[in-house]
């Protein structure tokens, strides 16, 4: 139920709809699916890209697209909760479990923008390819989406495409 006096609330797909459960009310407002700037980019961008990812992998598996996660280890006092001790061996357990999905899956890994290329290429390999553009663009050719709690998540469900999320901090 919506607390308010609003008639209308967009959204920017069907699937943010259902997740906050708006119900047909009399006392609800009406909800529109408007769409979302993020999504229509991704679109956008999706043909361009298929053609580049169509020329990097040799042979047709579904696409997982990941999404490195941001190094919060510089914070003071570490991450002492989190899974690993610091961002080297953050990054060495997930190209190891992407390395893993490769049998099944053709990798597209994104980098946080705060993390430079160079320290990177290393993980590049047949079946896994280190993205140079932006993290929307790779999502819209994703079969399957795995990141860490990222603002990218938004734009996976609204292409309808499965997110697996793991909170890595």
């Amino acid at each position: 139920h919506c607390s308010g006096r609003a008639n209308t609330i967009l959204v920017e797909s069907d699937a943010i709809k259902k997740y906050h459960n708006f119900s047909p009310k009399k006392t609800n407002p009406e909800v529109v699916v408007i769409g979302s700037l993020a999504v229509h980019d991704a679109l956008n961008l999706m043909k361009k890209n298929s053609t580049i990812v169509n020329e990097r992998f040799q042979h047709q598996k579904p696409i997982l697209v990941s999404a490195l996660p941001p190094d919060f280890y510089y914070m003071q006092g570490g991450r002492p909760e989190a899974e690993f001790s610091d961002y080297a061996t953050l990054v060495s357990n997930w190209f190891g479990a992407l390395e893993k999905l490769a049998q099944t899956y053709n990798i597209i890994c994104c980098l946080h923008p705060s993390v430079e290329l160079e320290n990177y290429i290393i993980y590049e390999n047949e079946n896994l390819m280190i993205w140079r553009f932006e993290t929307a663009a790779a999502i819209s050719l994703a079969d399957v989406y795995f990141c860490s709690v990222s603002s990218t998540i938004r734009t996976a469900i609204g292409l309808g495409i499965p997110v697996v999320n793991y909170d890595t901090y």
